[in-house]
């Protein structure tokens, strides 16, 4: 073997030595000539030969592909295996392969004596998926999208063909698939899974213990390098059939290349391509299966090392199945949402079946989560805790999860792709307050306790105020008068109840303020005795209950205010207990309720901050102290913070009351802040050059007297509050375009450019309907131009905390940017590059996004034109205009990424590209088809039909959709056609199109104008087939309007009939 190798690589080597001088187009041609003559060996010799001279030709590549792929008949290894297989020797062309397996008398094709599947299995992975992975990458090399290459009749063997960039996308994601499917196959134990057909087949009491210990290792991938090959080939499969597919349908109808458009497979071909970006997404995630409700899909699974298929054959223990074995349509959990446990239900309803002693169902559930679960129904005592436990070998369990037995049953949910196909149950001890009598006791003012659900349950006549199937007991009695909060610190999904007695029948819920469900609070005279309940819904969740009791709170009044004292003060507090005193006015433009206060003198004059941090929403309003409070400041909810500026000597009265209804408990700090340099309009930091950078601390900045709302400066809705700002002042050297950013900060914030030489003549530097969203900013700067930047913090009051940078650049225009300066496209086939990452948009520009750029074409014939943008790492928008003037633009039509449109002689159009973010680098694409337009394309101009038997036909080819059109059935379409018909009487009409050659969809309406139809009927797939048909009633005088479209935009001949009889 080793021997042979040599040999090989010195022929090889001796071939390149021999073809030195020669150029890659002269060693091209020979191997071409080596096709013609179907020796493909010595052809893939000639272009290996051209590669060692042109790593990069991407000729030789594509040739070297097809060459790898066309010899492997011919490869030693690959031939012996076919040798094995008893394939015939004759006729092994891969182009005309007409080589079949040996048959049997019958015609039947076998295996030859003594060859396993694995045999060729191995094989196959060890010498013909490298070749693929390779042809995969040679092809690859092909990157430019204007690639052509003519393939001859000699070397297809049937008629010549051209083949362009997208046929190449196409030969690799074939290749890349091939390889796929190969390694999937592969994995496959094919001799285990047949090996169990038979022994099932003669052998009906065959254990689940004998067949796991024959064959443990079901479905496992070879070896981790195949796992990550194998994971790589399916991802570039996706990636370039997504890309070639698109190309294929954007080539003009009359280009035919080696891979073409079929309109009549539109539909199927849509279809597979969501489902093929539904598998690739699935890599990281279950994902919906389109067209099965409730069903996922997570193929990640089989790439994530150690995933075992189950078995296609039931388990059997004793005279019964094993729950969870039924042969399995759903790939061992890699699709979820149907199959084997409907069928497991059944059968363990109509005959007794049993599963490790248990009686046992199981169904499928589609949560609100949108995953699916296995639902597994045990027979048990009612009220008892029961944990389950999977395995998979029937000797080695784990805990899987716990749940409580309702009624007469327990139910677990299990994720089925998680766990294996063996399932036990088993009764779990209880904690001792998992029942009313066995309540633990509770002492003191401040008492915890931590504990887990798991094993409880709950009782029959159990009161309701608590929620949960899973519940504990306390009891505890109020050692002193004063107000009690019970909670939850676990941060579980926990209700909480107090109850009164006497008795478990008869209790009493406790009146409480609840904050949230792990909250409560409750006034608890000195010696009364309280029955304290938490419920869960989770037998896994845990609770760390924790109680305190307290006097109402010494700050309730004004007069009793806390003192906060020095430059720097914190103070802890709680709301629990406090109350509205008489005369005490509304907080937070709330009506009076219950408040404690805190007062504060400053002790040196300057900015302070105060800060309040809860546990459960709460707000604070600052008021100044001289002679009447005087509300300087409104509260904030939450995390609330303000910047006050005072005196030396000022007092502050700061009252704390609740949000939402809540009682919190809280921290409130106040400390002296130094505002930032240029916390001014007037002491703006100044900025210098075409980039510029500045850091600093927005903590501390405040606002100045008639300074505007920055996240509100064109007078838009919103726009209030007391957010801090500091200020830029920036010359620009030169016209450009401006981005601004700012990074860093603890929070959000927005920079605003404004025009003006103070703050009450500031002009933002904004279009009129501009949307102000967070850093980065675009706008166009004017050389010369003094501009001022407002940065507000977006956080409650203050703004954002802490240091943040602040950075502009300014770039040179994007020469197309604006209308006036549209690129004209002269040619009627052109493919041209943009870049809009540094666009604007400009005054007046019509239904603008953020970064548009411009073309112009103007159409010599009339025809269809057809737009494409390719290659964007950005969502384009294709928007085509006609008009000269930007101010007098009409809107043809708006699309994503591609769009087709009549196109009138004469015209001139404007194409612009546009994008909801920072666009980038793309190609667009133009290409015109003189056609004569259809007369009916337009409503206004639908064929005028009469009579109640009526047959027409045209067709759609050349047509296109209006601006505002419907979507036809629901359906985008693209080339609609239109008929008018007025009902001669009140009758009731069928309109179809069967007879049509395409995928139609079909819609009829009321209206005048195609913007605001009124639709009457619709309809996609009639009968069974592609076509469509639509059943209505009519009214006497009135006109119908009648749509027929290409389902995904496909076209052809239109055979449309009408048929009206009296009602």
């Amino acid at each position: 073997m080793k021997l042979h190798f040599l040999l090989r690589a010195l022929a090889i080597a001796l071939g390149c030595l021999s073809a030195a001088g020669q150029t890659p187009e002269e060693l091209i041609a020979q191997g071409r000539a080596f096709l013609v003559a179907r020796d493909y060996v010595k052809a893939d010799e000639r272009f290996v030969a051209a590669l060692v001279v042109a790593p990069a030709h991407e000729t030789a590549n594509v040739f070297r592909g097809l060459s790898r792929v066309l010899a492997l008949p011919e490869r030693p290894a690959v031939k012996s295996m076919l040798d094995q297989l008893g394939v015939k020797a004759t006729n092994r062309n891969l182009l005309h392969w007409a080589a079949g397996l040996p048959t049997d008398t019958n015609g039947i094709p076998f295996a030859p004596a003594g060859l396993s599947a694995q045999t060729v299995t191995d094989s196959w992975r060890t010498h013909v998926v490298p070749e693929l992975v390779a042809a995969a990458a040679n092809f690859s090399r092909v990157s430019d999208p204007g690639y052509l290459l003519t393939l001859t009749a000699g070397e297809t063997t049937t008629v010549g063909v051209t083949v362009d960039y997208a046929d190449v996308q196409m030969l690799r994601a074939l290749c890349q698939g091939a390889a796929y499917v190969s390694l999937t196959l592969h994995e496959w134990n094919w001799d285990a899974q047949l090996a169990s057909v038979r022994d099932f087949a003669t052998n009906h009491n065959h254990s689940a213990e004998a067949f796991l210990a024959a064959h443990p290792q079901l479905f496992a991938f070879e070896t981790a390098a195949d796992l990550v090959t194998g994971r790589e080939a399916f991802v570039g499969l996706t990636a370039n059939y997504l890309v070639a597919s698109e190309l294929i349908q954007a080539r003009p109808l009359t280009v035919d290349r080696l891979f073409n458009r079929d309109d009549g497979q539109l539909r199927r071909e849509a279809g597979f391509r969501q489902a093929l970006s539904g598998l690739r997404d699935s890599l990281d995630g279950p994902r919906a299966i389109h067209g099965l409700a409730g069903g996922t899909i997570q193929l990640g699974k089989q790439f994530a090392g150690g995933f075992a298929l189950r078995s296609w054959l039931p388990m059997l223990s004793g005279n019964s199945f094993v729950l969870g074995t039924l042969p399995d349509p759903s790939l061992g959990g890699l699709l979820q949402g149907f199959g084997a446990p409907q069928i497991e239900e059944f059968l363990t309803g109509s005959s007794s079946g049993k599963a490790l002693g248990l009686p046992a169902v199981s169904r499928l559930g589609i949560p609100e989560v949108s995953e699916s679960k296995l639902y597994l129904r045990f027979s048990v005592l009612r009220g008892r805790a029961y944990g389950l436990e999977t395995s998979e070998d029937l000797r080695h369990w784990q805990s899987a999860c716990t749940a409580v037995g309702q009624s007469e049953t327990v139910e677990f949910d299990v994720p089925p792709g998680e766990h294996p196909g063996f399932y036990r149950i088993h009764a779990l001890s209880r904690p001792p307050n998992d029942d009313y009598a066995g309540r633990v006791r509770l002492e003191g003012q401040n008492a915890e306790f931590s504990e887990s659900f798991e094993g409880t349950g709950r009782e029959s006549g159990e009161p309701q105020a608590h929620s949960g199937f899973h519940t504990l007991w306390w009891e505890w009695t109020a050692p002193a008068d004063g107000w009690v909060v019970l909670e939850d610190a676990s941060g579980g999904n926990t209700s909480l109840a107090a109850y009164l007695p006497p008795s478990f029948s008869g209790m009493v819920p406790v009146p409480a303020q609840n904050i949230g469900s792990r909250r409560m609070m409750f006034e608890a005279p000195k010696g009364q005795t309280y029955m304290i309940a938490a419920g869960n819904w989770n037998s896994d969740g845990q609770i760390h209950l924790r109680l305190s009791q307290r006097p109402s709170p010494s700050n309730d009044f004004r007069n009793q205010a806390q003192v906060l004292s020095g430059e720097n003060a914190v103070a802890d507090g709680y709301l629990a207990g406090a109350t509205a005193e008489g005369g005490e006015g509304a907080h937070g433009g709330t009506p009076p309720g219950p408040s404690v206060w805190y007062r504060w003198t400053a002790p040196s004059s300057g900015r302070y901050r105060l800060t309040m941090v809860s546990s459960n929403g709460g707000a604070f309003d600052v008021y100044q102290v001289s002679g009447n409070e005087v509300l300087i400041k409104p509260g904030a909810s939450g995390t609330g913070v303000a910047n006050i500026d005072v005196a030396k000597d000022v007092t502050l009265l700061v009252a704390v009351y609740p949000s939402y209804g809540l009682a919190p408990d809280f921290r409130i700090e106040l400390k002296k802040v130094i505002p930032p340099p240029n916390d001014d309009f007037a002491q703006a930091a100044v900025l210098v050059g075409a980039s510029a950078s500045y850091t600093g601390n927005i903590e501390g900045a405040g606002r100045e007297s008639g300074e505007p709302y920055h996240a509100n400066p064109l007078g838009q809705a919103g726009g209030t509050g007391d957010r801090g700002t500091v200020w830029f002042l920036w010359v620009a050297p030169k016209s450009g375009v401006v981005d601004i950013s700012v990074s860093g900060n603890d929070g959000n914030a927005i920079a605003i450019p404004y025009v003006g030489a103070d703050l009450a003549h500031l002009v933002p530097e904004l279009e009129p309907d501009a949307a102000i969203a967070w850093s980065p900013i675009r706008f166009r700067a004017v050389g010369g131009t003094t501009y001022h930047f407002a940065m507000e913090g977006m956080g409650d009051f203050g703004g954002a905390l802490g240091a943040y940078r602040f950075e502009l650049v300014l770039r040179n225009p994007v020469p197309n940017d604006d209308f006036s300066q549209r690129i004209p496209i002269l040619e009627d086939h052109a493919t041209v590059a943009g870049d809009n990452g540094h666009a604007t948009v400009e005054a007046g520009e019509p239904s603008k996004q953020f970064a548009s750029v411009w073309w112009s074409w103007k159409a010599p014939a009339n025809g269809i034109l057809r737009l494409q943008v390719s290659r964007a790492g950005f969502y384009p928008t294709l928007t085509l205009f006609s008009g000269t003037q930007l101010a007098d633009l009409v809107t043809i039509q708006g699309a994503g990424s591609i769009m087709q449109q009549q196109v009138v002689g004469g015209v001139s159009y404007a194409i612009r590209v546009d994008d909801h973010g920072d666009g980038g680098r793309f190609l667009l694409g133009l290409d015109f088809q003189a056609v004569e337009p259809v007369a009916n394309d337009a409503m206004a101009n639908g064929t005028i039909l009469s009579g109640v038997v009526v047959h027409a036909a045209g067709g759609n080819v050349s047509a296109s959709k209006e601006l505002g059109e419907p979507a036809h059935a629901g359906n985008s379409g693209g080339k609609s056609v239109w008929w008018t018909w007025t009902a001669p009487g009140n009758t009731t009409v069928t309109i179809d199109t069967f007879g049509s050659s395409f995928d139609t969809v079909l819609a009829v309406y009321t209206g005048t104008q195609v913007g605001g139809l009124s639709q009457v009927s619709a309809n996609d797939d009639a009968a069974g087939g592609s076509t469509s048909q639509v059943n209505l009633s009519a009214n006497a005088g009135v006109s119908y309007r009648i749509a027929v479209d290409g389902f995904a935009g496909s076209s052809g001949t239109i055979v449309l009939n009408l048929v009206a009889v009296p009602r």
